[in-house]
């Protein structure tokens, strides 16, 4: 009897220490959730576009296209060095001047962006945005847009403009990022507003086959008129 005395006296010290060392294991996970969402900033009010500090998209698009000055004299030299073989080189020859039509033909096509890209290029002189989340409402003079900022995906598609765009938003830290899909491309928009100077910074780029290298351009608006007024 004596000998089993220390194991219940074990036993029943484990029993009122177990509960103390679970009760701290929670991590305070739900808090952080609840603040990031609060913390988002709102974007609500109508905007005008700032020319002076906005980036002109159809220069950034001259940019993207303009090839370089040594890329003609390359190929010339390329030309010719095609052109200088004997003998059955006639038929790599024809081969060649094909092939150079067609990516002359495909140059010309990638230089031109579809109406559903030239979209993304217009500047509105305003924008107006009605935002109570997760909803985000951006409203131009020729547009109107429902945007959900919990990465919801929205379709949009019309008579006028067949082609069909997935839009999905999500907030990193207090930017709200909007990337939409298209058939001939991506758009990704960043929307970081500037509180202590009331501006609206929306930083767009256009990924296509369309263009060498994507088109990188900023606008910037300026408070109108706020929500409450």
């Amino acid at each position: 009897m004596i000998k089993s005395m220390p194991y219940f006296l074990l036993l029943f010290i484990s029993i009122f220490i177990a509960p103390a060392c679970t009760s701290t294991s929670p991590v305070a996970i739900t808090p952080n959730k609840i603040n990031t969402a609060t913390s988002s900033p709102n974007f609500t009010g109508l905007w005008g576009l700032n020319k002076e500090l906005s980036q002109s998209p159809q220069d950034q698009l001259k940019e993207n296209i303009k090839k370089p000055k040594n890329s003609q004299r390359n190929q010339n030299k390329n030309n010719r060095g095609t052109g200088q073989h004997g003998g059955s080189g006639s038929g790599r020859g024809n081969g060649q001047g094909s092939n150079d039509a067609d990516n002359k033909q495909k140059n010309t096509r990638r230089g031109h962006l579809p109406q559903s890209l030239l979209a993304f290029l217009k500047s509105s002189e305003t924008l107006s945005i009605q935002h109570e989340e997760p909803l985000l409402i951006l409203a131009s003079p020729d547009d109107q847009e429902h945007i959900y900022t919990d990465f919801r995906s929205t379709h949009v598609s019309s008579n006028k403009n067949p082609n069909q765009k997935i839009t999905i938003a999500g907030w990193e830290n207090n930017i709200l990022i909007i990337e939409s899909t298209l058939n001939t491309g991506r758009i990704i928009q960043h929307f970081d507003l500037k509180a202590a100077s009331k501006q609206l910074w929306i930083n767009t780029e256009i990924l296509t086959p369309y263009l060498p290298k994507p088109v990188k351009f900023n606008r910037v608006y300026e408070l109108i008129k706020a929500a409450s007024e």
